[in-house]
């Protein structure tokens, strides 16, 4: 066999080598990436979760400091100062209301996004975003959800309609 044909041989075994190397870094390149994104999936269910926690948390604070200062009475049974801080109870108490459903409004874009698991955050809120829109008009959260089509949450809407076949 000529030189060249030796040449052309050696060539052809090394762009062999080099594309079965290649494959396989692509392979693994490939498993991490995959790995990184279940990964940051998991951060953004954890914060999620968090977030959806302390927001809930606020809301019991307050709804406990309102009934602590009420202790039993009226609001036009209070003296004038408790008036003043019922107002501000009231206020916080509606902010913290509009945080909390501000977190599971992210939580249900970030699902419509397929940024979580679908499957899990499902199997999570089924029952708390059915409670959130299904809310009776006394409940805090109603002014804020209803009615449905000026409510300025329209991603728990959406995932509410997903998931209970409405619309």
């Amino acid at each position: 066999m000529k030189i060249e044909n030796w040449i052309a041989v050696a060539s052809a075994a090394i762009a062999f080598v080099s594309f079965l190397a290649t494959m396989y870094f692509a392979n693994r390149a490939a498993r991490s990436t995959e790995t990184n994104r279940l990964i940051s999936m998991g951060q953004a269910e954890t914060s999620q979760r968090a977030a959806i926690t302390v927001t809930r948390t606020a809301v019991r604070e307050m709804g406990m400091k309102i009934a602590d200062l009420l202790a039993g009475r009226k609001p036009t049974d209070l003296k004038a100062d408790e008036k003043r801080r019922l107002d501000t109870y009231m206020t916080l108490f509606n902010e913290t209301v509009e945080d909390n459903l501000n977190a599971y409004e992210t939580g249900c874009m970030l699902y419509i996004d397929g940024k979580l698991d679908k499957t899990r955050f499902k199997s999570a809120y089924i029952r708390e975003v059915q409670n959130l829109c299904e809310a009776a008009a006394e409940h805090p959260c109603h002014a804020h959800l209803h009615p449905e089509g000026s409510s300025k949450f329209q991603a728990i809407w959406k995932v509410y309609r997903e998931w209970h076949h409405h619309g």
